[in-house]
């Protein structure tokens, strides 16, 4: 009885054994109602191919891929494909490999090479050779020196009987005293400085009349030594913080200096004349100093001496001419005259060009013309006189239009003095030249 119905069950659940297959369209009927009812090669799914690789599939002819089954065998490196369809070239994975130990490196230090001593001049220090040279000399013989406690303690020695013996006499020892020493100063050593000659004129011109208006020239040092090194001459006694004597201009109307005229003595026996008496050479290297060359004064009687020899027209010509430009240099320290003025002059400081001008005339008599470099510090500094008067001692005057209107081109309206070369003040330390005069 259970054989029964157990049949009866199978039946009803599997069908009847040896019944005919549904239809195909009663197949699909029931995949679409029922997806479980699929074969398992439906369910499964599919590997595209690229677009390159699929055959048959043409971009204007597109058709739908076939079914390709996964291959079983496997490289040992698995192919992975992505899903682009513009991708030519495969991806491998690789497995890891294992990690080698690293080594690392490390830079050896900085190691500067060392050089043989023997590639260089063996050079012995004057110091390391005047103790060689001591030692050479031998030991020199102790020096004793006793206070006066000293010799009040000691006490007398006994007198004791030797054998005669030979006696070696030794020379005696001089106490040094502390009072007796005395240190005397080195003396020291200028430096020398080389300087060149001024230039004498090439050429030489006519003088057909006598000139009356005179310049007193003199140039502050502070602007001439302030972009080179100044130096006095050998037989100079010293310099002082004042103007220095430039020159003794004779002055005309026209635009160009009144300079190198014809005279009847060469510039070498003009020279040897000057020099030759000592009064004018003392007052040459006292007052008309050289500081930038050799030979200012001998250069100055080239160029403007000898166009003043019309005024002095006569055997002591050459040195009255000297002797008046110096003499009217020495007659006033305008230097001084504007430190004890109210203005209190000092360098590196700027002041209207009309009171120090105003200065200068209350004490001179005449106004004076500035020159300058840059249009502010003050180079030159003229003062005119009229030889009409009196030629060794003329009277001063106002100078000439054209003096002026090189005054405007020159300087502003504040002006100011560069200080002075305070190493030429000192004569045993201030630097000397090889000139002469």
């Amino acid at each position: 009885m259970v054989c029964v119905l157990l049949f009866v069950l199978i039946t009803l659940s599997f069908g009847q054994p040896g019944t005919p297959d549904k239809p195909k369209h009663a197949k699909e009927k029931d995949e679409q109602h029922f997806p479980e009812m699929k074969s398992l090669e439906q369910t499964l799914p599919t590997v595209q191919q690229p677009q390159t690789q699929q055959p048959g599939i043409h971009r204007l002819n597109p058709e739908t891929a076939p079914f390709v089954p996964r291959q079983q065998n496997l490289p040992s490196q698995h192919e992975i494909v992505q899903q682009h369809p513009q991708q030519r070239y495969t991806y491998y994975y690789h497995p890891k490999q294992p990690t080698q130990q690293q080594y690392y490196y490390y830079p050896r230090p900085f190691q500067q090479p060392l050089y043989p001593t023997q590639h260089f001049p063996h050079f012995v220090h004057p110091q390391q050779l005047a103790q060689q040279q001591y030692e050479q000399l031998g030991a020199r013989p102790r020096v004793v020196q006793y206070t006066p406690q000293q010799q009040a303690v000691e006490h007398p020695q006994v007198p004791q009987v030797h054998p005669p013996q030979h006696v070696v006499e030794h020379p005696k020892i001089q106490q040094i005293r502390s009072g007796q020493r005395e240190t005397t100063p080195i003396p020291f050593r200028p430096n020398i400085v080389i300087f060149e000659k001024f230039e004498m004129c090439e050429n030489y011109q006519k003088q057909y009349s006598i000139v009356n208006n005179f310049a007193i020239v003199r140039f502050w040092p502070g602007e001439v030594c302030r972009t080179k090194v100044c130096a006095i001459p050998k037989k100079t006694p010293r310099v002082r913080e004042e103007f220095l004597l430039h020159g003794f201009w004779p002055q005309i109307q026209a635009n160009k200096e009144l300079t190198c005229c014809e005279f009847k003595f060469p510039i070498e026996r003009t020279e040897h004349l000057i020099f030759k008496d000592p009064k004018t050479t003392n007052l040459i290297l006292r007052n008309w100093v050289s500081v930038e060359k050799c030979g200012l004064s001998i250069s100055q009687f080239d160029q403007h001496g000898t166009c003043a020899m019309s005024n002095y027209n006569n055997k002591k010509g050459i040195f009255e001419y000297t002797r008046t430009a110096i003499l009217l240099y020495k007659k006033y320290d305008v230097w001084k005259i504007l430190k004890e003025s109210e203005l209190k002059v000092e360098p590196n400081k700027l002041y209207n060009i009309e009171d120090i001008k105003r200065v200068v005339e209350n004490a001179c008599g005449a106004e004076p013309i500035f020159t300058c470099i840059n249009s502010y510090s003050v180079h030159e500094m003229k003062l005119c006189y009229d030889m009409r008067t009196n030629r060794i001692n003329p009277h001063p005057v106002k100078c000439l239009d054209k003096n002026y209107r090189e005054e405007k081109n020159s300087c502003g309206n504040q002006i100011m003095f560069a200080p002075f070369p305070e190493y030429l003040l000192n004569p045993e330390t201030a630097p000397r030249n090889n000139c002469e005069y």
